[in-house]
């Protein structure tokens, strides 16, 4: 599970800092990878190496939605839903956090693997250091999307 911490400013004009979690387990991801065709690392290759903006938009969008959700008090349950997912898609902190993953391979990227389970992310260290995962973020590593005004 990831706990990220999101500065942003809300609409009563209040600035608010504010921790978020989000995870895919390995359920999850059998179903992500069995919708996209070829698997979700080789659509992310392709849509990085063409700059498939429509196309990364969309699927940056389905990763924040479909890994945000709430940790159980107890620490038992990790609650995702489609409730709690629109609500969140509500705020400025979504707002925030997906502006900064488009415009950000490096920051993208990151994101992916800790939203992994640790086993996964373990594993995805060990396959990147023999090379036999290929970094997907280019080596000129351009800004996504230039869409936002820059923050000052």
């Amino acid at each position: 599970m990831y706990k990220r911490t999101i500065k942003y400013t809300d609409f009563n004009d209040v600035e608010r800092t504010q921790d978020y979690y989000f995870y895919l387990s390995k359920t999850d991801l059998t179903k992500l990878n069995s919708r996209v065709e070829g698997g979700i690392q080789n659509k992310f290759e392709k849509m990085i190496n063409k700059l498939d903006v429509k196309e990364l938009v969309a699927t940056v969008e389905e990763l924040i939605l479909s890994s945000y959700g709430e940790k159980s008090d107890d620490g038992t349950r990790f609650i995702k839903s489609k409730e709690l997912a629109v609500a969140f898609s509500q705020t400025n902190a979504y707002d925030e956090l997906f502006m900064s993953l488009i415009n950000d391979p490096d920051s993208l990227a990151d994101f992916i693997k800790k939203i992994l389970p640790q086993d996964i992310q373990v594993k995805i260290d060990e396959e990147m250091a023999k090379g036999n995962i290929p970094n997907i973020v280019p080596e000129n590593k351009p800004e996504i999307v230039d869409i936002a005004p820059k923050q000052e």
